[in-house]
């Protein structure tokens, strides 16, 4: 996965360039919240959905969980 964050702005692409991101960077610069999407139908249910990722500390690794769909939580 790579990605380029401008401002508050979050684009990238994984998967040899099948699959997009795009999020918003949180004020403390540490979390990405955004939608996924991938290769065939780049479209929920099926091919696109949420995600969440943490960055480090040293900005040099990441981790993250992410959905099928764009449905809330019942939380």
């Amino acid at each position: 996965m790579s990605f380029i964050i401008s401002g508050k702005d979050v684009v990238g692409t994984y998967g040899k360039n099948i699959g997009v991101i795009k999020g918003t960077l949180s004020n403390d610069g540490k979390t990405i919240k955004g939608t996924w999407a991938n290769f065939p139908t780049y479209s929920s249910p099926n091919d696109a959905g949420k995600f969440e990722i943490t960055i480090s500390t040293d900005g040099k690794s990441f981790t993250g969980k992410w959905k099928y769909g764009y449905e809330e939580d019942n939380k």
